[in-house]
Formats: C-alpha cells, structure tokens, sequence
C-alpha cells in the first residue's frame, strides 16, 4: 500500500500531455557536440523533434523536483510508523528550547 501527503497546491498536468496553448516562449542552451549527438539520437528513437524531447523531459524532471518537496510515498509499514511518531506527546529539550530563542545572526556568528 502506498500512502502520500496531501500536497498544498494543485497538481501539475502529467508530462506527456501536449497542451492546447501556443508556445511563445523560448529556451535556449548550450550543449557540447557529444551531448547534442546524444539527445538527438535519443529524440530519434522516440520519433520525436529535438525540441518536444527536450521540453518533455525538462517538463518531467521539474514535475518530479515539485513533487520531491511536497509529497512523499511510504509503505503501509513506514506510514503506520510516521503516524505513530507523530502522534506521539512531544517532549521537552532544553536545547532545542535555548536554539528557538536565538536570534537567526546568532547562528551566523
């Protein structure tokens, strides 16, 4: 079983959707000869435009770099364990306590 926080805002299209919008802007990078050869074969392969094969895996690395910071999956054992944890009373540190008192240039100095 697989369980995921909620996460805060919606949910981005999934990255082999084309949207119905036009594309009016432009990246540009830089590449060494090995690196355009090897992106190109790749777009080759896939039956697909240098471009669209370079815009659907950016696409899908930023979705999965969202996704890594605002939800997580667990097994049923790791979530009944999280959830335990969290349930639990929190307890008090002293230390923790002095840390939340100093001001943020107090842990520059």
């Amino acid at each position: 079983m697989t369980k995921s926080l909620p996460a805060s805002a919606a949910a981005t299209p999934a990255p082999s959707r084309v949207s119905s919008r036009a594309r009016t802007e432009r990246l540009n990078l830089r590449t060494t000869a090995r690196e355009d050869a090897l992106i190109r074969a790749a777009a080759e392969i896939q039956d697909k435009s240098v471009s669209q094969f370079v815009l659907d895996a950016a696409k899908e690395a930023a979705q999965n770099a969202i996704l890594d910071q605002r939800s997580f999956r667990l097994s049923e054992a790791d979530w009944n364990a999280l959830m335990e944890t969290l349930d639990r009373p929190a307890k008090y540190d002293p230390k923790l306590a002095a840390l939340m008192k100093l001001a943020p240039t107090d842990l520059t100095a």
